[in-house]
């Protein structure tokens, strides 16, 4: 089974608490950030997490390095979940090296597949993207784009993004996933409060 690392995984967005914008409901003294599941107090607002992964990827008498960050866009449009709390969406940077030497850079939103989103799908945040080794070959990286409800752990529109060593960029749908654990890959879960942190090199 094909192993795909996430780089963001499906409740990977940064929570505001509806109680900190309007200033006006009676709430619990703290909210769970939906990055982290740390317990936020409502007077200090949501907190922003970034995270990193990095990888290395051989094929054809080369080395690959994958570099991807994600992080909030707290600048961008925020989204709603069915209880109306607010997320803000994400933006994954993407950084390929072949030999040490620099191959491809670009940051990307929901609106870099927006050729591939229609009116059912518009609702949805970009919840990650990472790197599908199983797909990938020195003439194609491959990577699977997750997008799915704000505040959800289950993704509900998936996309793989082929880079080409020239820069090349090719968008398509993803009829078959994967994003289970049983071989080392992501299980898509809730991070609770009590739970210890996953490690970088499998899960940011």
């Amino acid at each position: 089974m094909k192993k795909i690392i996430i780089a963001a995984v499906a409740f990977g967005v940064l929570f505001i608490s509806t109680a900190t914008l309007s200033g006006c409901k009676d709430k619990k003294e703290g909210s769970q950030d939906s990055i982290t599941g740390k317990v936020v107090n409502i007077d200090k607002g949501a907190e922003r997490e970034d995270k990193n992964l990095t990888d290395t990827f051989a094929s054809g008498g080369h080395t690959f390095g994958i570099a991807i960050h994600r992080y909030s866009d707290t600048a961008g449009k925020e989204y709603k979940d069915e209880y109306g709390d607010a997320f803000f969406d994400n933006i994954v940077d993407i950084r390929a090296t072949r030999d040490g030497e620099e191959l491809f850079s670009k940051n990307f939103t929901k609106s870099s597949f927006r050729s591939h989103i229609d009116a059912d799908t518009a609702s949805y945040i970009l919840q990650g993207i990472g790197f599908d080794k199983a797909k990938s070959d020195a003439n194609n990286l491959t990577f699977g784009v997750q997008l799915g409800d704000p505040g959800s752990e289950e993704g509900k529109f998936f996309l793989l993004l082929t880079i080409a060593p020239t820069g090349e960029i090719d968008i398509r749908k993803d009829s078959a996933p994967d994003t289970t654990a049983d071989d080392g890959g992501i299980e898509l879960k809730q991070q609770k409060a009590t739970e210890p942190a996953d490690e970088p090199d499998e899960q940011i």
